[in-house]
């Protein structure tokens, strides 16, 4: 079942596959973007919201949800993309003092069970993500859907990628920094470090570390010789657009393993994926510089470049977003449909 020309609000601009009605909370004041959603959101078929819309935002979009949830008997459905959330908020953990931090965690379920509903979809970006899901959130795991990232950097920069001859790593997302220090230790290899990450103990004189503005970040990580991407294992992913994009720009890739590489990355074919040991990750690194395996290591740039082309580009993810909603739309549309006609509507969607 389909809906004819289904009416999407989302807050999310990109190549959509079809018409869709933006509105971006950073284009009005907190209050004025509320009203805006409501008005939108009336008569819609689905409404699609940012699951990363954090404290800094002042949780604008979870706040939305909820105003939509409250409003109407029948809430349009509501898809929250990207929402890889752990039960912390570093954030919030920084303005808080000692002793309430560790009711964060209770608090956040809270907020999450608050705008929660069975017209709430929620769209993950691993595997491992929505397997966990339900016990994390006491969520229904039915109203899970993995919808893959993509890579963020665009084709026509990533086409400009060079060799410079040195190790780059980036991000700051539950990146283990430490491990990539202990595995280059010593190495003769220069290692640049973009993150605001700052070591406990001096640096190696072969690495360096930096914040870099976006431009310099892209550039830095496109003149490298070899990209790595160290994650520690946590409840959510992360680092998805960082090792799909150098993907793209066809550099050779080292992911530690950690929830969700595994779904991006087939291991040994379009990148090398370690245990989180930096024995390990030292002898891939020491692998993939050795001249001896360049045509081994071509082979596998080749095939992560074609990957993301085939299947991470932001097209796919934009696509991905709206089968999700349309087609959850329509199933809830049809249930309602069905629960009125058996004359037993039940409680609204928004009192669950």
């Amino acid at each position: 079942m389909a809906i004819d020309s289904p009416r999407v609000v989302a807050t999310i601009s990109g190549p959509w596959p079809a018409p869709v009605e933006t509105l971006l909370p950073h284009q009005w004041s907190y209050w004025s973007f509320l009203r805006k959603m409501l008005s939108a959101a009336k008569g819609a078929d689905a409404v699609i919201l940012r699951g990363t819309s954090g404290f800094g935002a002042g949780y604008v979009e979870a706040v939305a949800g909820l105003l939509i949830k409250l409003r109407w008997r029948h809430p349009p459905l509501v898809l929250v993309s990207d929402a890889t959330w752990d039960v912390t908020s570093q954030a919030l953990e920084d303005r808080l003092p000692r002793f309430a931090r560790p009711l964060l965690p209770g608090l956040g379920r809270l907020g999450v069970r608050a705008t929660d509903g069975r017209h709430v979809i929620y769209g993950v970006l691993s595997s491992d993500e929505k397997q966990g899901f339900e016990g994390r959130w006491g969520i229904d795991g039915r109203r899970v859907r993995f919808t893959p990232f993509y890579a963020t950097l665009g084709r026509d920069l990533a086409s400009s990628a060079t060799d410079g001859g040195y190790v780059f790593a980036g991000g700051n997302s539950y990146r283990d920094y430490d491990l990539l220090v202990k595995a280059v230790e010593g190495l003769d290899v220069p290692v640049r470090l973009a993150s605001s990450w700052r070591p406990s103990q001096p640096l190696p004189p072969n690495v360096e570390v930096a914040s870099l503005p976006q431009d310099e970040y892209n550039r830095t990580m496109l003149g490298a010789g070899l990209m790595v991407v160290p994650l520690r294992p946590a409840a959510r992913s992360a680092g998805q657009q960082t090792y799909l994009s150098a993907m793209l720009a066809g550099k050779p890739l080292i992911v530690t393993d950690a929830p969700g590489v595994r779904d991006y990355v087939v291991p040994g074919q379009t990148a090398l994926v370690v245990e989180n040991d930096p024995e390990a990750l030292r002898a891939a690194i020491t692998w993939v510089l050795d001249p001896a395996n360049k045509a081994e290591v071509q082979l596998m740039t080749e095939r992560a470049r074609r990957t993301v082309e085939e299947q991470y580009l932001a097209r796919h993810y934009f696509a991905r977003l709206w089968e999700t909603a349309t087609q959850e739309a329509a199933t809830q549309e049809a249930a309602n449909r069905a629960r009125a006609g058996n004359g037993a509507a039940g409680p609204a969607p928004g009192n669950i």
